[in-house]
């Protein structure tokens, strides 16, 4: 039985020594030369098969992403490329996971882990290899895909080409460009065998050239998909890993959850009123956080009245409040390892200015049936009454008066007059933005008299104003 020949691959082997076989410099260059063109085949198979994984996604809307930095390192290094999954609105953000999104704080696109979602729908992201969270909270909005395919090497050239690193870009063309020339070769074919027949020679020279042409096409085809795959990919600023806590074990990013080793609490500079309120236009707020054995407080988060999440990486932070009225705030802190504790709530109350009140009713001169036709209400003629405020505050309390009449001094107790010290205070009604005392006109004396009213009000945090008004009857 003859020598069995095997055909893998465009190269001609047989169970004999063909392999060197007429070549001129023997069997050692012919092996040489299989070795070369076989790792020059595998180099452009492998270079074109990531290539091609990193391009035909973007042919179902998916896009790729060069990684530029090495905040995600070790899952993902310079030059890695980066296959996003579209996010479509109504798809949630999940925590824990790598997400493709716009920067809140630059013009620039990232690809960061996704380590917290705030109470307001914003998120808090971070780099695995970042020992902070990354400083601004991301909008829903900002959300572009989720990383779902890591291609490790193919942006390098597009990061030397950015970089202006022209020495490695170099020398990668050029060893890209000899290993597709060699790669179409045939190692072991016999360079200089002498022809029996002119026939034969012109054949074999035909096939020569037709190889050699065949080779150039190859090259510069295969030169136009290596850089026309690496053009189409989009230059961003990128990192991401596809687990849900990254392999470095110095930043192990995990889902935010209420077991954070962190526990934050919140202190007033400063001292309330016996109604919890404080009588201040601003008050120093401090929240500071503490963390168990073995871990330490990353960051401290709050927010003001439902406003946008301030994080601050440290253990500390003290803000200015000043908004009037019953503030809330939320807090919380997170540990070095990503966890978040739940969120408290604290109500900082501020009211330092106090309500104001007028007398809208005819003050001076009045006549009887001016008096009657002045506030009267229903069952009763007759009365003071005015507009009140309280603005921002803490809302009206009390209002309160002193009615004095001065022909012989007496006081009015709201249903009668008194010979008592004019120093009892009697109560008013009040209600949405006015106030109103009933001195009915039966209770006035028939003759002109003066009268003298002083009003009280008071706030709920305990800030109180007064005004005076005189008036005659009669």
């Amino acid at each position: 039985m003859g020598p069995r020949t095997v055909v893998t691959n465009g190269l001609d082997l047989s169970d004999t020594a063909r392999v060197g076989a007429g070549h001129p410099a023997g069997p050692a260059r012919a092996w040489a030369e299989l070795v070369l063109v076989l790792a020059a085949r595998a180099y452009r198979a492998f270079l074109l098969t990531l290539i091609a994984a990193a391009v035909l996604p973007t042919l179902w809307s998916w896009s790729s992403y060069v990684v530029k930095s090495g905040s995600m390192s070790p899952a993902l290094s310079v030059g890695d490329v980066v296959i996003g999954k579209p996010l479509a609105s109504s798809d949630p953000i999940p925590t824990g996971r790598v997400m493709v999104f716009k920067d809140p704080s630059q013009d620039r696109i990232l690809i960061h882990r996704v380590v917290e979602r705030l109470g307001d729908g914003t998120f808090i992201s971070a780099g695995d290899a970042n020992a902070v969270t990354d400083s601004t909270p991301v909008p829903r909005k900002n959300f572009i895909g989720r990383g779902t395919i890591c291609i490790p090497f193919v942006g390098l050239p597009i990061v030397w080409a950015e970089n202006h690193d022209l020495l490695p870009l170099l020398a990668w063309g050029v060893v890209t460009g000899l290993a597709l020339l060699v790669s179409f070769g045939r190692p072991g074919e016999p360079r200089h065998r002498r022809p029996q027949k002119n026939q034969s020679a012109r054949a074999a020279s035909s096939s020569r050239n037709s190889a050699l042409v065949g080779r150039v096409i190859a090259v510069v085809v295969g030169g136009a998909v290596v850089v026309g795959g690496a053009v189409v990919l989009p230059i961003h600023g990128a990192n991401a890993a596809f687990v849900a806590q990254t392999s470095n074990p110095g930043s192990s990013w995990k889902v935010a959850a209420s077991s954070s080793k962190a526990t934050s609490k919140i202190q007033v500079y400063d001292t309330a009123a016996p109604s919890g309120w404080y009588l201040r236009g601003s008050v120093s707020v401090n929240v500071y956080a503490t963390a168990a054995a073995g871990s330490t407080v990353r960051s401290i988060t709050y927010r003001v009245n439902g406003g946008s999440a301030v994080t601050i990486n440290s253990a500390s932070i003290v803000f200015s409040l000043s908004t009037q009225g019953d503030n809330t705030i939320t807090y919380f802190a997170t540990d070095n390892k990503g966890g978040a504790e739940t969120p408290h709530t604290a109500h900082i109350k501020l009211d330092h200015q106090p309500p104001t009140l007028n007398v809208s009713s005819q003050v001076g001169d009045m006549t009887h049936a001016q008096w009657r036709a002045t506030c009267a209400r229903a069952g009763s003629s007759g009365g003071l009454c005015g507009p009140l405020d309280d603005g921002q505050g803490s809302g009206v309390a009390t209002v309160t008066y002193v009615l004095s009449r001065s022909s012989d001094q007496r006081c009015f107790d709201g249903g009668k007059w008194t010979g008592a010290a004019c120093t009892k205070r009697t109560s008013a009604t009040f209600s949405s933005g006015t106030w109103y005392a009933a001195v009915p006109d039966a209770l006035l004396d028939v003759s002109r008299t003066w009268y003298t009213i002083t009003l009280f009000v008071t706030d709920v945090a305990g800030n109180e104003n007064n005004t005076t008004r005189n008036f005659s009857v009669g």
